[in-house]
């Protein structure tokens, strides 16, 4: 929504969630068997898992399978990750401007609904019986997008256009297992 309109934007969009959902399945039943064989701690999971799984449900899955640990450390950093995905929007949609084109930057207005109530809910200010009812019109919203992306999906069109997408998702699902690894290795040397 922030970037400059393209005739192959959204084959570009279909191209991407079909890459992450499917880097995030693989990495989902893939990351609990390996970091278990590598003998890594179930906290240093939890971290792994939730800095590189792009989609939250496959992370906090993944993180689950090797327990409570793992699966509540999956979860706080896997949001943490996308908290940050407010500024990042901001920026991109700056940094895509053209030299001297002075359009408004308009972010989503999902992005706006979700740091309010993320402000809300940090300050203490959205009760249980309040936020029950936005937990499950927030897991509506996320099937409803997700089944209208696979709807105007064609499997054939995903792989005629799609290839782009999925590289570039291939890729940067690799760097992000990286970047947790190192990370995770950084804590590990940090506590012994």
């Amino acid at each position: 929504a922030i970037l400059p309109p393209s005739p192959r934007r959204e084959q570009a969009t279909i191209g991407a969630v079909a890459g992450v959902s499917l880097a995030g399945a693989l990495l989902m039943l893939a990351f609990p068997s390996i970091l278990v064989l590598l003998g890594v701690s179930p906290r240093l999971a939890g971290l792994i898992i939730g800095a590189s799984i792009h989609d939250v449900a496959q992370a906090v899955g993944a993180g689950y399978m090797l327990g409570v640990e793992s699966g509540d450390v999956a979860t706080i950093t896997k949001l943490i990750r996308v908290a940050w995905l407010a500024p990042l929007v901001l920026l991109v949609g700056i940094a895509s401007r053209g030299e001297g084109e002075h359009r408004i930057i308009r972010p989503p207005l999902f992005l706006l609904f979700f740091l309010l109530l993320l402000g809300l809910s940090a300050l203490g200010l959205l009760p249980p019986d309040l936020r029950r009812p936005f937990d499950n019109l927030s897991r509506f919203c996320l099937l409803a997008a997700i089944a209208a992306m696979g709807l105007r999906t064609s499997p054939l069109a995903l792989l005629r256009y799609g290839g782009p997408s999925l590289l570039l998702v291939a890729a940067l699902s690799l760097l992000a297992i990286v970047v947790a690894a190192a990370g995770t290795a950084l804590v590990f040397l940090v506590e012994h």
